[in-house]
């Protein structure tokens, strides 16, 4: 229902039913609210959605918050983001795409530096 709401583009009742599919166990409608907010420009109406999701249990929305916060340089947000999430041990490959994202970016030491605290705390990212 929330999808719909969305393609709509009735953001605010897809809000309100991402919000009680997340009560229900389904964290995913809000990450995907999120991400249509983040692709029409307002990012931090996305970012508090993908932080309800991670409230609901949503660990993609986790990774979501990773990858958007390495994407906007926010690397020292990004590296507590990826180590919840390789405590979790929910994603190695998440891990290794944000070493990749910051050796592209040219921080080879930030890159190692992540590597090594997300192998520390679970995941060796490969």
């Amino acid at each position: 229902m929330a999808r719909r709401r969305t393609q709509a583009g009735d953001l605010s009742g897809a809000e309100e039913f991402a919000l009680r599919a997340a009560e229900n166990g389904n964290p995913n409608a809000l990450t995907e609210l999120a991400e249509r907010h983040e692709r029409d420009g307002d990012p931090r109406q996305a970012e508090r959605l993908y932080l309800r999701a991670v409230d609901a249990g949503g660990r993609d929305a986790l990774a979501w918050l990773a990858y958007r916060c390495e994407q906007s340089k926010q690397t020292e947000k990004a590296d507590r983001i990826a180590l919840d999430i390789a405590r979790s041990g929910a994603s190695r490959a998440l891990a290794k795409e944000l070493v990749e994202l910051r050796e592209q970016a040219g921080d080879a030491e930030g890159a190692e530096r992540l590597a090594l605290q997300a192998a520390q705390a679970g995941t060796t990212g490969h």
